[in-house]
């Protein structure tokens, strides 16, 4: 892996990789179900929108509050779908390399997932990731920053939930996935910068979330 690659590099390789998988008539179905979801909007929390508060535990059981962390500095809130899900893993992978830098900037990393503490720690500890990853019980946090919703059938076997058990793998056997989405939050609980797809293979750049933290610093 070329570590200077941007994520959406990453992702478009990860993406054809997949469906060079799939049989070319549902190749081509595929690619019109992700250009379709490409065109969906997500009613999601927006840039200028107060972020709403929330207390989850980490993996580890321990209570992360974001007014708490909000005290500290600025907050980025990255939320994923699970462990089981190739691009999640990229960009877990990529805002652990960046992580030093996002320290430095005086901010906090968070990721959160509707998946259980077993399944969410065994991708930390994969990635060794130095960050917290929070388990969002019945995706009601997602739910409150506007980012559930119902996976797209016509995705279904080109997608890696199509193996997975997500009643197992989710906290309270919830089935739904959140939006891919991630927020830069100021430390007035204002957000700064944010990025939501329901086309869940596109993410922020981590590149574009240490320019935004470096402007917050410049005031």
């Amino acid at each position: 892996m070329n570590t200077n690659e941007s994520l959406a590099g990453e992702a478009e390789r990860a993406r054809e990789n997949l469906l060079a998988r799939l049989a070319p008539d549902r190749r081509e179905q595929a690619r019109e179900a992700l250009e379709r979801l490409a065109g969906t909007p997500v009613a999601a929390v927006g840039v200028g929108d107060t972020a709403p508060g929330f207390e989850l535990r980490n993996i580890h059981g321990y209570r992360v509050s974001l007014a708490e962390r909000l005290a500290a500095g600025p907050v980025v809130l990255s939320f994923f779908r699970g462990a089981w899900c190739s691009f999640c893993n990229l960009e877990l992978r990529a805002l652990q390399r960046r992580l030093p830098q996002i320290e430095a900037l005086g901010a906090t990393l968070l990721a959160i997932s509707p998946e259980t503490a077993e399944y969410s720690a065994k991708v930390a500890e994969r990635h060794h990731l130095g960050y917290d990853i929070l388990v969002d019980t019945g995706n009601r946090v997602a739910q409150m920053y506007g980012l559930v919703a119902e996976p797209d059938p016509a995705l279904r076997d080109f997608d890696e939930r199509h193996d997975v058990n997500l009643a197992e793998h989710n906290a309270e056997g919830d089935t739904r996935l959140p939006v891919p989405g991630t927020f830069v939050v100021a430390a007035d609980g204002r957000v700064a910068a944010a990025r939501s797809a329901a086309d869940w293979t596109r993410r922020m750049e981590p590149d574009a979330i240490i320019e935004r933290l470096r402007e917050l610093r410049a005031g």
